[in-house]
């Protein structure tokens, strides 16, 4: 652990590696990390640090750091670097802090990463590697979420990189994943402080990192801050034998820091792929801060005042048809927390800015009619709940069987969810599709992600609204018709295109085509009912 200056307390002696490429670890070793905070160009004194602590307290394996790492607006300090005025004592990797720092390692030609010196490797966009035996994902820049850049030319997070390290644990292999060893990343995950009684408020917050932390549940996220701040652990959600695997939550301030605020810290532990048991859940440990843990309940049962509504007779044959496109739910939801009360989302924060020790500030909690957490949730219309998705009758639906498939994690729209939740969906569909069928009848899904004010937390849904198929030919050219009056220009897409992660966008899937609507610029005032009418 270390002191406050930034001095770790000396531990158990670790062999020193020959070089950067070192020997397979065994089932015995253990990989001893030390992670620093923004370095913001301070390489001399930041390095004579690293080197005094290595001296003290280790010998350490590898140096990663995280936040912005070159001073801005002066080269000398990076010419100091690459000529080797300044000694790097271990192999040292790094991600860009900001888009400036992207802007760097392009005029080096370091677009995809790479050695910028002796002992010093960049680590761009998004990725998970394997150093030292441990399996480490990283965020390199910022992820720019306020649909005010193009994120396509700003040197913030890149779509296709995000989606790849989101879906890098495909569906099929998740059965024995344990999970990565760590995780870099420069802003923090929204809701984290969550199930604690943290009084800061950090203003960095990303709903995308929550969805990294839940789909690559690493054992430790090293994260970028003004402020020092370590969270209890808290379970992921993955098990060795009977034992829960815990993730913990670190975030460093800068190395130049005026506060005396933390900027290393010391980590060792022996890479997952090779531990066999791992040690006993601490004491203080949490609930994880971005799921639900409520117990398994498989059937949804609603006791309370008012009878339940009988669903149509298309929608009798659902849970049939959903356990014959193998959907199988294995997890169930409560419908309210151990106290009753409606859990409250934090709200969108500026991602720009860094963790500040600040007091929270009282805010209303918003309910969410889509959480099932919720007491705003209607029960009585909730048709099939699955594992990671739910079905539910529209509330003054178009047709009596307007239905909506529905996440149950609370995410802004679904092209940002992790691809075994989106499969869920799909699955769904073609549930409802089938048994639709029987009845003459076709599907039309929607979903609209068209957010007016950045405060209010969308919770994803996809409308489907079954049509006669003796009319379903004329849904093309009336959708097309009542967008061109609004001011929509829709796109024909293939059925296989991803749909954007950072633009607003409404989706629309026909029998004969699909079509998208997305734009970069402010949005118009699109009729809330678009798509009802």
């Amino acid at each position: 652990m270390m002191s406050e200056s930034g001095s770790e307390n000396a531990g158990d002696k670790q062999p020193q590696p020959s070089s950067s490429t070192t020997s397979a670890p065994t089932s015995n070793t253990k990989i001893k990390v030390l992670v620093c905070g923004e370095v913001q160009g301070n390489f001399s004194s930041t390095f004579k640090k690293i080197e005094g602590v290595n001296k003290t307290s280790g010998p350490f394996d590898l140096i990663l750091c995280v936040g912005k790492f070159f001073a801005k607006g002066s080269t000398s300090p990076l010419k100091e670097l690459i000529s080797g005025e300044v000694t790097i004592p271990l192999p040292t990797y790094f991600i860009a802090g900001d888009p400036d720092d992207v802007v760097i390692m392009d005029a080096l030609g370091l677009k995809n990463g790479g050695s910028v010196s002796h002992n010093l490797q960049y680590l761009s966009g998004c990725g998970l590697k394997e150093i030292n035996g441990l399996n480490i994902a990283w965020v390199s820049s910022i992820i720019d979420d306020s649909h005010k850049q193009n994120w396509k030319e700003n040197n913030t997070v890149k779509q296709r990189d995000l989606e790849k390290l989101l879906h890098v644990i495909p569906a099929e292999k998740r059965k024995g994943f344990r999970g990565v060893d760590i995780l870099l990343t420069n802003q923090w995950p929204q809701h984290i402080l969550k199930e604690t009684n943290s009084t800061i408020t950090p203003t960095n917050e990303i709903f995308q990192i929550k969805l990294l932390c839940d789909s690559l549940k690493p054992r430790y996220h090293i994260a970028s801050g003004d402020v020092f701040y370590q969270r209890q652990p808290y379970r992921n959600g993955l098990k060795i034998g009977a034992t829960n695997l815990v993730s913990r939550f670190i975030s460093l301030a800068s190395v130049s820091n005026t506060t005396k605020q933390r900027f290393f810290y010391a980590v060792g532990l022996v890479p997952l792929k090779l531990l066999d048991t791992v040690e006993v859940e601490p004491p203080e440990t949490t609930a994880s801060p971005f799921q639900s843990q409520a117990p398994i309940k498989r059937q949804v049962e609603d006791n309370s005042e008012g009878s339940s509504k009988k669903p149509k007779s298309a929608l009798e044959g659902l849970q049939e048809s959903t356990e014959n496109s193998l959907i199988m739910p294995r997890y169930s939801h409560h419908f309210e927390d151990k106290k009753g009360k409606n859990p409250q989302h934090d709200k969108k924060q500026n991602n720009q800015g860094k963790g500040k020790g600040k007091d929270k500030k009282d805010s209303q909690p918003v309910a969410c009619w889509f959480c099932l957490s919720s007491p705003q949730v209607e029960k009585h219309l909730i048709v099939s709940i699955g594992e990671d998705v739910y079905v539910a009758l529209a509330k003054g639906g178009i047709v009596p069987e307007h239905v909506l498939i529905i996440p149950i994690t609370h995410a802004p729209h679904s092209s940002i969810l992790p691809v075994i939740v989106q499969k869920e969906m799909s699955r769904y569909k073609y549930a409802l599709q089938k048994c639709f069928a029987g009845e003459g009848k076709t599907l039309v899904f929607f979903e609209r992600y068209l957010p007016y004010n950045s405060k209010n937390e969308l919770h994803c849904h996809i409308q489907g609204v079954p049509v006669p198929n003796s009319v379903s030919h004329l849904l093309v050219p009336a959708f097309l018709e009542e967008g061109q009056k609004v001011g929509m220009k829709f796109d024909e897409i293939d059925k296989d295109t991803p749909l954007p992660i950072q633009q607003p966008y409404f989706h629309i899937e026909l029998p004969s085509k699909q079509l998208l609507y997305t734009t970069d610029q402010p949005l118009p005032r699109v009729p809330i009912q678009f798509g009802r009418e």
